[in-house]
């Protein structure tokens, strides 16, 4: 796995305030809801390099709708 940042991301900024990053694979049920996210940022405003590709959502989370129930 690689991860790449930049210094003007939401993901960036996480990082420097906490000192661990957890990895989650969704499983094949949850791609739908993980491609919502995709385009959407808690960045605000959103970084002039990413414009094109994002927008900011205050949470992101409840825009990719509901979740499938796990078994």
């Amino acid at each position: 796995m690689m991860l790449g940042l930049l210094d003007e991301t939401k993901t960036a900024e996480n990082m420097e305030r906490h000192a661990e990053c957890v990895v989650n694979v969704p499983s094949p049920d949850l791609w739908r809801a993980v491609e919502k996210l995709a385009p959407l940022t808690g960045k605000n405003p959103v970084p002039d390099i990413k414009t094109r590709q994002f927008r900011f959502v205050a949470d992101k989370f409840a825009a990719a709708g509901p979740f499938p129930a796990r078994q």
